[in-house]
């Protein structure tokens, strides 16, 4: 597995720094932002947003599976357009769901899941939620779980 990626974030300014390993959590952590951060024992998901030496926006993201992801994915988003006054509301909801597909295609490149079914990396065994699971992972044009 990738110790991390790394994205910009497509179309506004900043980095997305997205992990699944908590040390390079806390490496990239001190790295990024100059100071020690401890993520607690029983985290599974952490957002830092911040900005780096030069005063650029940087995103890291402690993530333990794709649920976490996705909840850690939303902190970001919302980060973003508090930080450039852009409404999250109805009206708004196209550029919303555009923004979050281009982090999520980003960030899920940390874990391998091309010999996973989507639906069993989620964890999602009955029925009723499967499509659920096909809504989230394979409306993306490019759909993590393809070679």
């Amino acid at each position: 597995m990738k110790k991390y990626v790394q994205s910009v974030l497509r179309p506004y300014s900043g980095r997305l720094y997205v992990t699944a390993d908590r040390d390079t959590f806390e490496k990239l952590h001190k790295s990024l932002f100059k100071e020690e951060f401890k993520l607690e024992k029983d985290d599974v998901g952490r957002t830092a947003p911040g900005t780096n030496a030069k005063g650029r926006q940087r995103y890291l993201v402690y993530a333990a599976s794709m649920t976490d992801l996705i909840h850690e994915l939303v902190h970001v988003m919302t980060h973003v357009f508090d930080r450039l006054d852009i409404p999250m509301s109805n009206a708004n909801t196209e550029t919303m769901a555009y923004f979050f597909d281009s982090l999520f295609k980003d960030g899920a490149r940390i874990f391998d899941v091309k010999k996973t079914c989507c639906r069993n990396f989620l964890g999602i065994n009955s029925v009723a939620e499967k499509p659920l699971a096909d809504a989230v992972l394979l409306s993306s044009t490019t759909h993590v779980c393809r070679k």
